[in-house]
């Protein structure tokens, strides 16, 4: 196998798939937003359907209140009826659980147990046997397409580069005096954030590419 024809044609293959992707998404986003619009100009419709229903059903329930039978045959349809008890939580969940467990009913509750993975790792492969778990080992590749050239800086990016650093370690310096804030964080805020977001915008006007 050739590994840089390789490279090569998975790039191609990936990019080919998120360009399918690209017009998919472009194709079903305004299906997307019609639906949802339908969905929001027939929702006033829906709520007064519903509430007809309701209404309709309070009153079938107090007609049939009195039928001892579990099921009235009619033309229209079948009414079936059936006792149901629910509990209703007046307080607080958590309140509720530790009332539970001062009275030792801890049958009334449940506590979700899961395995914790990265706590597995720490256990050598004897107690993983043991357990039921196994370790395995595996090389993970990962395909980048890389930039096709060399930065080349300038002087003048350079001195960019030192203004616009002096000019955000200024402006963070103001902060942090209000803040109380140690003068060694100013300083790797301003180099780690500040800096670089607006040299970043610089880079794109300041540095050349010399391609292969």
């Amino acid at each position: 196998m050739n590994l840089n024809n390789a490279v090569k044609t998975y790039i191609q293959l990936q990019e080919e798939k998120a360009r399918i992707e690209s017009d998919l998404e472009a194709k079903v986003t305004p299906l997307k937003d019609m639906i949802k619009a339908q969905e929001l100009e027939s929702l006033p419709l829906f709520e007064k359907i519903d509430k007809k229903m309701e209404d309709i059903l309070e009153k079938i329930k107090k007609e049939v209140s009195s039928v001892e039978s579990s099921e009235i045959a009619l033309k229209a349809g079948t009414i079936k009826k059936r006792k149901s008890k629910s509990i209703i939580l007046e307080k607080d969940p958590e309140e509720i659980i530790k009332h539970l467990k001062k009275k030792k009913l801890s049958y009334c509750y449940t506590v979700t147990e899961v395995v914790d993975k990265q706590a597995l790792k720490k256990l050598d492969d004897t107690v993983l046997e043991e357990i039921g778990a196994k370790r395995i080992h595996k090389d993970n590749v990962k395909i980048v397409k890389e930039w096709q050239g060399r930065v080349m800086l300038t002087k003048e990016f350079i001195e960019r580069f030192r203004e616009s650093a002096e000019k955000c370690h200024g402006v963070l310096a103001h902060m942090a005096k209000d803040l109380n804030m140690p003068k060694d964080k100013v300083r790797k805020l301003s180099l780690e954030y500040n800096v670089l977001r607006e040299i970043i915008a610089d880079v794109k006007h300041d540095w050349s590419l010399n391609h292969y």
